[in-house]
């Protein structure tokens, strides 16, 4: 099994290090930063530096690489409700192509971002009731090549993110974030962030064969 986690401790402008912009998102200048600027100035974590473009802002985990049944987890330090922060399944560094849950207001959904262009909204979760420090997950695992998704609020299955996709599948990919920023206070922060994948585990070892008689 694959893991990683990120706290956003110290500064980064743009995120950096094992963060990677891919191709075709509107922003590694400015993008995303880590720091004491979100919440209102005042909040450690990551957020969208040049808030109030209008721009959804994406960077995924460059290192260690994943498998492409992943389980994403975000917590929220600060959160409001005019900017919207995601958790990304499946990013495809090259052509800005992903699976996301995006935080809108009141909602959770669940989209299929290819090319950088968001596609219609696969599934929604409306009149949630989203805390300052709330925790959210994604799972995406594969069945029968198809992608079967949950999503979580708080350790809580959200029914109505329980989705599967069947058609033009995102295969492979890793781990990231996104951010539409659309309030120039810079009102949310991610306070931290996680990814496990599923990788089998190859045995390597003997069976013993037992004879009766």
């Amino acid at each position: 099994m694959t893991t990683f986690t990120d706290g956003f401790t110290g500064t980064a402008n743009p995120l950096g290090g094992v963060w990677s912009t891919p191709t075709g998102s509107p922003g590694a200048t400015p993008g995303l930063q880590k720091g004491s600027g979100g919440g209102s100035g005042s909040t450690q974590g990551a957020y969208n530096t040049n808030g109030g473009d209008g721009n959804q802002h994406s960077t995924y985990v460059n290192s260690p690489t994943f498998v492409q049944d992943q389980t994403v987890t975000m917590t929220l330090a600060a959160f409001g409700s005019s900017d919207q922060p995601g958790m990304c399944v499946r990013m495809q560094s090259g052509v800005n192509s992903y699976y996301m849950a995006l935080v809108i207001g009141g909602a959770v959904n669940l989209y299929k971002v290819v090319s950088g262009v968001n596609g219609s909204t696969l599934a929604s979760a409306t009149g949630l009731t989203i805390g300052q420090t709330d925790v959210f997950s994604m799972q995406v695992s594969t069945s029968g090549g198809n992608a079967v998704f949950t999503v979580k609020q708080n350790g809580t299955t959200l029914p109505a993110l329980n989705f599967t996709d069947t058609t033009s599948v995102l295969t492979g990919g890793q781990p990231g974030l996104a951010y539409l920023a659309n309030n120039n206070g810079h009102s949310t922060a991610i306070g931290s962030f996680s990814a496990t994948d599923t990788a089998l585990t190859t045995f390597t070892g003997s069976f013993l064969t037992l004879g009766i008689g």
